[in-house]
């Protein structure tokens, strides 16, 4: 029984992480694209291994660039985007393939009337020691520079998908917090509501059982935010009475409870269905044989 009890209450915690998380990453996702997260990062990023403030300017007004770029307006009008004279950072791509890159590169460096090659670039200039860690050279030819160019940006561009990911990991805590605190989500208080209350522990362990549940392809697939008012065991908010309970040590707990959540949630919703899946075969395995005596 009190095997049992503990599992559930384990379950119910999972389910009430994977549904706050589910809401952490709908604003994650609304924030990255309504400040195009992606975008000014890659924009800083290529800006800054470019370095010459002249090749900058020729790389972000090639057409190549520009045609890949946002344009200015809205998506929602009728009439076609106008094209911007000169990429800027909210008008990025928010990818950008290594071919295009080396080509809009050398067709930058011929439009300010340089090659590729490190002899044909200023002393000062940072691309002119990248292109000669590159091998490339004055007897370098087109497909040479342009293949040493897209590996090269491959590399940039996964020293960028680091930053954009630490990034994004500071966003999905704040997010986390902002949720926890929102909707008054405590870790200790939801683990003492489950552990006591036999109707929660149930509708928790119905509901999880019913998410993991394998789909049409014999796999569990993640749920969305459609199915959140069937996943929440136990309804969350701030009490009227005394929010932060009463005592030093009702509002450390709480302190501690809210940060719980905020940490947990920070895991991202993938982790806690796959722990929950778990659990739940756990859960209808049984509790362990116990040892035969000899």
């Amino acid at each position: 029984m009190l095997f049992s009890a503990a599992i559930d209450t384990a379950i119910g915690l999972m389910l009430v992480y994977l549904t706050l998380s589910l809401i952490c990453t709908g604003i994650n996702e609304a924030v990255a694209g309504l400040f195009r997260l992606r975008a000014r990062n890659l924009y800083r990023e290529v800006s800054r291994v470019l370095g010459d403030e002249t090749i900058r300017n020729a790389f972000w007004e090639n057409g190549l660039i520009r045609g890949l770029s946002r344009g200015s307006g809205f998506g929602l009008s009728a009439n076609p985007p106008a094209p911007v004279a000169r990429v800027t950072p909210g008008k990025a791509p928010s990818y950008l393939e290594n071919r295009d890159f080396a080509l809009a590169l050398i067709a930058s460096l011929r439009r300010i009337g340089k090659t590729a090659s490190p002899d044909q670039l200023g002393g000062n200039s940072p691309l002119k020691d990248t292109l000669e860690a590159l091998g490339i050279g004055a007897g370098s030819t087109i497909d040479e520079t342009r293949k040493a160019l897209e590996d090269w940006f491959d590399q940039v561009m996964e020293r960028a998908s680091g930053v954009y990911k630490r990034w994004m990991s500071l966003l999905t805590f704040l997010a986390a917090l902002t949720v926890s605190v929102a909707l008054n989500a405590d870790t200790i208080q939801i683990a003492r509501t489950l552990w006591q209350d036999d109707a929660a522990r149930s509708a928790a362990v119905a509901s999880a059982t019913r998410l993991t549940a394998p789909g049409a392809d014999g796999k569990p697939a993640l749920p969305d935010l459609s199915n959140i008012d069937d996943m929440l065991p136990l309804p969350l908010g701030w009490p009227v009475q005394a929010p932060f309970g009463e005592g030093p040590m009702a509002k450390l707990s709480k302190l501690v409870g809210l940060l719980l959540t905020a940490f947990a949630l920070s895991l991202g919703a993938p982790f806690w269905f796959d722990l929950l899946s778990r659990f739940v075969f756990l859960r209808n395995s049984g509790p362990p044989a116990a040892p035969s005596k000899p």
